[in-house]
Order: structure tokens, then sequence, then C-alpha cells
């Protein structure tokens, strides 16, 4: 099954702001393409299911400290929310 990407108003705002490298820029096509055609990531993007203001959504890694937050539906959209560093993402919890 394929699946749609849909991006969040949050995704796209972070998305301004963050400054990937090359490297991260593959990964994150690299993963997406994985979601989009419902395979598994990699074990080096580090996917897990999130806790507390998130606890519906993942997050995967695109290396050292890049986070990209999503969650995957039953209607087949992935679903981008965030991308950023941790503490970018996280400095309210």
């Amino acid at each position: 099954m394929s699946r749609v990407l849909y991006r969040h108003k949050s995704f796209l705002k972070d998305w301004k702001k963050v400054r990937l490298s090359d490297k991260h820029f593959t990964k994150f096509i690299k993963y997406s393409n994985c979601l989009m055609n419902d395979e598994p990531l990699p074990f080096e993007a580090y996917d897990h299911s999130l806790l507390g203001e998130y606890k519906d959504f993942r997050e995967f890694h695109l290396g050292s400290n890049m986070l990209v937050i999503y969650s995957l539906n039953e209607d087949g959209i992935v679903y981008f929310s965030r991308i950023g560093t941790h503490n970018q993402l996280f400095k309210n919890i």
C-alpha cells in the first residue's frame, strides 16, 4: 500500500527555520519514502513512539540531534507534524 504525505502547518513553519545538511536531507527523503511505501525505517533512524503531549505520534532521527515527529493513520496518511532539534521540539515539556 502506498501512503499519502501531509505536512502540518507547524512542520512547514519549522521547515523554513531548520538548516539540514545534505546528509540529513538525504536521510529525510529516504525515510519519507520508506514511510510512504509502508516499509520499516532503518535501525539508524531510531524510530519510536512518543509519550505525553505527543502520545499518538512517532519520532525518527535524521542524525545527531535532528528529529522528525510524525504519525501514521489507518487511512494511509503519513502526517509530518514537526522537525527540529530535541530542544526546539520539546522545550515546553
